[in-house]
């Protein structure tokens, strides 16, 4: 059976002007098992997207950006594009309703988040068995400290 180390690591893009939130967001996903790529708003996510030689297997983005393009434009703008249209997207933001679902989101998650709630979301939405896959207790005994440093 294969094991965790030799399986491809999902990609995952996060999406937010709140640099300490990229920050959250990156670490945590890396240490559930994912890649990440990152960008502060939707008109560099959609460059990445468009120069990328892997699209991810999810993107999480934010719906209020004041700077660039908001989440709410990313959103309809990967859904309108045929390239990009299949990838699930996950809004994450403490103003975002339901609103988003019906635009095509695959879920939607309040801010402030649990970590392990996120992860499992990612999980969920990247599909497939060979998601990574890892015991609450585990990830949030590592994560909770080293995330509380960078925050401060």
């Amino acid at each position: 059976m294969e094991d965790r180390a030799s399986r491809r690591r999902k990609l995952v893009l996060t999406v937010d002007d709140d640099e300490s939130i990229r920050t959250t967001l990156r670490m945590a996903l890396e240490m559930g098992g994912f890649d990440v790529m990152e960008a502060a708003e939707g008109n560099e996510a959609l460059a990445l997207l468009h120069a990328a030689e892997e699209l991810p297997s999810s993107i999480l983005t934010d719906w209020n950006m004041p700077c660039g393009m908001g989440g709410r434009a990313f959103l309809e703008s990967v859904k309108r594009d045929p390239a990009l249209a299949n990838i699930p997207v996950v809004v994450v933001s403490g103003t975002a309703d339901q609103s988003a679902l019906k635009m095509g989101a695959a879920r939607v998650i309040n801010k402030p988040f649990d970590l392990d709630a996120l992860l499992t979301v990612v999980e969920s939405v990247c599909g497939g068995d060979d998601a990574p896959r890892g015991l609450a207790t585990q990830r949030n005994m590592v994560l909770v400290p080293r995330l509380a440093q960078t925050l401060t």
